[in-house]
């Protein structure tokens, strides 16, 4: 470009072709006296087109190494904080992460923290030496839950026939190897599968996507509470003032009509209560909206989700506290993100001002997303629903005859001579809860509560299994007990996954290891 003949006069270049660019460097080639310069850029601002390729942040370490994991490593220079695509060794560092073991059962995982589109993925090998991954499988994941295989879209997830898609990795240590993912995925988490590898299994990895971007752009519709396409039948909750108080009430900008109240009101202030909608349909649901009591100085402050999609098994949003109302009138609103996919959604009181007084309505969509796979092996065994009889349940002691061991059944309501779950008769480690399961089982998860009606729960437990009820076998992992966490509160649900699965069971005991002012509970067994 020709610059100046003088220190005043303006000289002005076209730029053919324009260039879009963020930043825009000038280099002198020649000047007089000395570089000195000003300038002016001219043209308009250009919003590129969005194609849903950038890295998603393991390359620049904008994905932190705490939300790298794998299933294992071999030593503190090969974590999974390693495993990023172009990394170097160091003194420190082999520049990858190698697995411990060698076997199919090693994943590779990253966190991406929200809702993301990934349409690209790419591998290395191991910088220092040669081994990599010369195959792999993808899996993804909302919550970290329940992980769905990647699938190239020519058939869909719950087709018998689909063949889940296995990626080709790497023929040496440093070539990158980049794939096109058919069908873009959409998730929080994606696991790395290695299935065939060089010496050992070890790798470099970079996500290419988008951050949410317009996933959800046309998945805001109110879901049917204010309007009313949920029915009454839709609406259910832990407890109710009385029958002008019911759930039907917390529907957002509903108004006191006579005696019916201007919002849904709990029987009682604590923290085991909740708000429980049936949309109808598996949904995708992206933002909520909460009112407090419209005729009444009465309002949730703060609240948590969770959701399901078989109306039993509630798991919890991923540790988000919401903010609620500071009033009874003004709407209070919060996108849900990452989305949540479920069929029944819960909303959980955790503070309140007053009273637990609360209206509400969703918003998200019923089509244009393609729901995970249902986990296989997950029905609830009978507790919760009755299914097993009071019979079937034994214990160590009980406190008393309306505290039996048959009262250990998850969301149990105390009535009809009924307390609120199982008590011990006496608080030491000699303590059991007993289930015979009638028929061998295969067991996959446990959930627990503490006592509905009292400030007690079990803090910590193992569990015991056996074929026959005469020899019991403790649950372990690598050759130890597992001590599984239990309760805080009354009547949050803590849910574990056995992993692996308890296999060929007829009877079930929980050793209670410690507690909260009482050994008491409440629980359900899936398989």
């Amino acid at each position: 470009f020709k610059g100046n003949d003088d220190r005043s006069t303006v000289q002005t270049n076209d730029v053919v072709p324009a260039i879009i660019a963020r930043f825009v460097r000038i280099r002198p080639t020649k000047w007089h006296s000395y570089i000195s310069l000003r300038a002016e850029f001219f043209g308009w601002f250009y919003v590129p087109r969005e194609d849903c390729a950038a890295p998603l942040g393991m390359t620049d370490h904008s994905i932190a190494d705490s939300s790298i994991t794998a299933s294992s490593s071999s030593g503190a220079s090969t974590l999974p904080s390693q495993g990023r695509l172009y990394n170097r060794k160091t003194s420190s560092f082999t520049g990858a992460w190698l697995a411990k073991n060698n076997d199919m059962e090693q994943y590779f995982q990253i966190d991406l923290k929200k809702m993301t589109k990934i349409t690209k993925v790419a591998t290395q090998g191991r910088p220092d030496s040669n081994q990599w991954v010369k195959s792999y499988r993808l899996e993804y994941s909302f919550n970290d839950a329940y992980y769905q295989p990647y699938s190239d879209g020519k058939s869909m997830p719950g087709n018998t026939n689909r063949d889940d898609v296995h990626l080709s990795g790497n023929d040496d240590r440093h070539t990158v190897v980049l794939h096109d993912l058919v069908t873009p995925i959409f998730a929080c988490y994606v696991r790395t599968r290695p299935k065939t590898w060089k010496t050992r299994i070890s790798l470099r990895q970079e996500l290419y996507g988008c951050k949410e971007g317009r996933i959800h752009e046309n998945c805001t519709t109110a879901l049917g509470l204010e309007n009313k396409n949920i029915p009454d039948s839709g609406l259910t909750a832990s407890s109710e003032w009385n029958k002008d108080y019911t759930a039907a009430r917390a529907r957002l900008n509903i108004k006191k009509q006579g005696s019916l109240s201007g919002a849904w009101s709990t029987k009682t202030n604590d923290g085991s209560q909740w708000l429980q909608v049936n949309l109808g349909s598996v949904t995708m649901v992206t933002r909520i909206a909460t009112q407090g009591r419209q005729d009444h100085n009465q309002w949730v402050t703060s609240y948590t989700l969770s959701t399901t999609k078989i109306s039993c098994i509630f798991l919890h949003y991923p540790t988000q506290i919401f903010t609620g109302n500071t009033d009874q009138h003004h709407i209070v609103s919060h996108v849900i993100s990452p989305a949540v996919i479920a069929r029944f959604i819960r909303i959980h009181p955790q503070t309140w001002h007053s009273h637990i007084s609360l209206r509400a309505e969703f918003y998200g969509c019923t089509d244009g997303f393609e729901p995970p796979a249902e986990p296989e092996c997950v029905k609830p065994l009978g507790c919760q629903c009755l299914s097993i009889k009071d019979s079937q349940f034994s214990a160590s002691s009980e406190y008393s005859v309306t505290l039996k061991a048959g009262n250990a059944r998850l969301h149990l309501v105390p009535r009809d001579g009924r307390g609120g779950g199982w008590a011990a008769k006496h608080n030491d480690n000699k303590q059991w809860l007993q289930l015979d399961l009638k028929s061998y089982k295969t067991v996959t998860r446990i959930a627990t509560q503490g006592r509905k009606d009292a400030n007690q729960w079990v803090t910590s437990y193992r569990v015991e299994y056996s074929q026959d009820g005469s020899v019991f076998s403790s649950y372990q992992h690598n050759g130890k007990d597992v001590i599984f966490t239990g309760n805080r509160d009354r009547g949050s649900v803590v849910l574990h996954s056995f992993d692996p699965p308890i296999t060929n069971v007829r009877m079930l005991r929980l050793l209670p290891l410690t507690w909260h002012s009482h050994i008491s509970l409440r629980l359900e067994f899936y398989g």
